[in-house]
């Protein structure tokens, strides 16, 4: 099954991910995948993580979320090896993933519920913060403490970079850079939840 759709700036996209830049990737996957990607946490029986608003089943090394890294790997050799990736499903207004961090090169962040479901569109977006955490800082800081993380924020003066959602939209960026997901807001109906798809490419912020 092929996973990417057919694009004819690859080369141009591998020498922005060198030079660190976010990379918004519209069109990404093919049909066949985004029915896959979505169906099996929208239909699934048992999840790995149920947090307030949302619930999680992570995906290590099934063979749907390699192929993509690996064909993604071979669009983009800049890309650093794949660690992992998730799924979230969120209840229709809630709010969304609080800033953090994850100690990762790069995350692939793809939207897969179609945009006819979204109720709010200037919501269920991302937002991310060009700024990476201070050296001193443990994990349960810079990927745990949102509002410790908003204090940084707050001195800094940085503001965020925001991406509107969209169906089949991937958003390509340093893992490390502080990020959020914007409050949820879609129609409600058990098949209109909003479902992302998070991949890790590796491995910083973490010695092990």
């Amino acid at each position: 099954m092929r996973v990417l759709r057919n694009r004819k700036d690859w080369k141009n996209l591998n020498l922005k991910l060198k030079a660190g830049e976010i990379i918004v990737l519209d069109n990404l996957l093919s049909n066949d995948c985004l029915f896959l990607l979505r169906n099996r946490i929208l239909n699934a029986s048992k999840v790995n993580d149920v947090y307030e608003g949302y619930k999680g089943i992570d995906h290590w090394n099934d063979s749907l979320s390699v192929n993509i890294a690996n064909d993604l790997r071979k669009k983009l050799p800049a890309l650093d090896p794949f660690v992992r990736a998730w799924s979230f499903i969120y209840d229709h207004n809630v709010e969304g993933v609080p800033l953090h961090a994850d100690p990762s090169t790069h995350n692939l962040n793809i939207w897969v519920t179609p945009n006819k479901s979204v109720k709010d569109k200037s919501k269920n977006g991302l937002e991310i913060y060009k700024l990476l955490p201070p050296q001193n800082w443990t994990r349960a800081e810079w990927n745990g403490d949102s509002v410790k993380v908003q204090k940084l924020i707050e001195k800094t003066k940085i503001k965020p970079s925001k991406y509107e959602y969209k169906y089949n939209r991937g958003i390509l960026f340093n893992g490390a850079y502080f990020h959020r997901t914007a409050d949820v807001s879609m129609k409600e109906g058990h098949e209109n939840k909003r479902i992302s798809f998070t991949m890790l490419f590796g491995r910083q912020l973490e010695s092990d």
